[in-house]
């Protein structure tokens, strides 16, 4: 007669499986250049004009057909915007003109270290960025935007900085963006290098005068973790077998 026989895990081994399942939601912390803005350092109360904050670039690395100003801006400076939301600087982006090329106006970007060609379908890429706006300026703050790779795919989410807010006061912009097969696809066919994460405006209209400010840029990653779950359960599975 058979009989059935359990073998039982070495509790240590089973505590890795369960550190492994446990462990394949665990966001990682991308790295990024100048979040908060303090770079370069401009004098007390003072401003620095023309050029992008240090280790950021116009669009992803192209200036687009919009003009734009960029400002890094040091404490109270500005009416309506009394310092940064950390620290003592920020970045003011304010356009002058629609870019028509990348629908956006006044938008900084950087190559972050997470490669597109290793991600997959269902991972998770979680930005957030602290953004308040002046109103003594025309047209508010309505099309406050976050993107991935700016021109080079329609991977954004846009924010009404306006209904989110009062003039002067930071509040924080959180886009968790699931990556789908169509983007991988695009990422495959561009052969896209490094996640390049902008911020800045989306306006498809001429909003000349708008400012808005931003401040400590920060990103996570999370792959998808189905796979790794079911690799675990199924190598507990394995460890049941019948025995004569």
């Amino acid at each position: 007669m058979k009989k059935s026989t359990h073998i039982l895990l070495p509790l240590a081994t089973f505590a890795g499986l369960t550190f492994l399942t446990a462990t394949a939601h665990a966001a990682t912390v991308i790295p990024m250049t100048n979040p908060g803005f303090e770079s370069p350092d401009v004098a007390t109360n003072g401003i620095q004009s023309g050029s992008p904050p240090t280790g950021w670039t116009w669009n992803g690395g192209t200036s687009g057909s919009g003009t734009v100003n960029s400002h890094v801006v040091d404490g109270a400076l500005l009416p309506g915007i009394a310092d940064g939301h950390t620290g003592d600087q920020y970045w003011l982006g304010e356009a002058t003109s629609v870019d028509f090329n990348y629908q956006s106006q006044a938008v900084i970007a950087q190559d972050t270290s997470l490669n597109w060609a290793d991600l997959s379908a269902g991972d998770t890429i979680t930005i957030s960025v602290w953004a308040t706006y002046r109103d003594d300026v025309w047209h508010g703050a309505t099309d406050t935007a976050i993107w991935l790779n700016p021109g080079e795919a329609s991977l954004l989410n846009v924010w009404d900085l306006t209904s989110l807010t009062t003039p002067g006061v930071w509040t924080e912009l959180v886009w968790e963006y699931e990556i789908t097969q169509a983007s991988i696809n695009a990422a495959n066919a561009g052969s896209w290098g490094a996640v390049n994460v902008g911020i800045g405006f989306a306006a498809t209209v001429y909003s000349p005068g708008q400012q808005v400010a931003f401040d400590d840029v920060s990103m996570t990653y999370v792959p998808e973790s189905g796979s790794l779950a079911m690799l675990c359960l199924t190598g507990v599975c394995f460890l049941r077998r019948r025995r004569g």
